[in-house]
């Protein structure tokens, strides 16, 4: 779910251990081509709020409320939900698309170069 409005805007997890959020292309690292603060922001803000969130769809759907506390305690365990979302608060956006494009670009020709080779298989 986007928090910022843009519905292209999506979460990953990044090689620092933690998740990312943005747009665009995503690096082989799992960092996004135009990072979004914002949501980011918001997943740093509202965890707790997030996981009850999760804990309300599991309800609806009908899971036993055992399934959900094993659910919701590993969620909780899990590292990667801790850490700071990236970008961070300090985090130069600009910056931050301008050092990550040259991967971007060099992956996507690469990509039509693979999708060249494969496309009579």
């Amino acid at each position: 779910m986007s928090y910022c409005g843009d519905r292209n805007c999506s979460c990953s997890t990044g090689i620092h251990g933690g998740l990312t959020f943005g747009s665009g292309r995503l690096s082989s690292n799992g960092y996004w081509e135009f990072p979004c603060r914002i949501c980011a922001k918001y997943h740093d803000d509202h965890l707790e709020e997030m996981i009850d969130h999760e804990r309300q769809k599991l309800i609806q759907a009908g899971n036993f409320p055992l399934v959900i506390a094993v659910y919701l305690a590993d969620l909780r365990d899990m590292d990667f939900i801790k850490l700071p979302a990236y970008p961070y608060h300090d985090t130069d956006l600009g910056k931050a698309h301008q050092d990550i494009k040259p991967e971007l670009d060099e992956n996507s020709e690469n990509w039509k170069k693979f999708d060249e080779l494969t496309r009579d298989w």
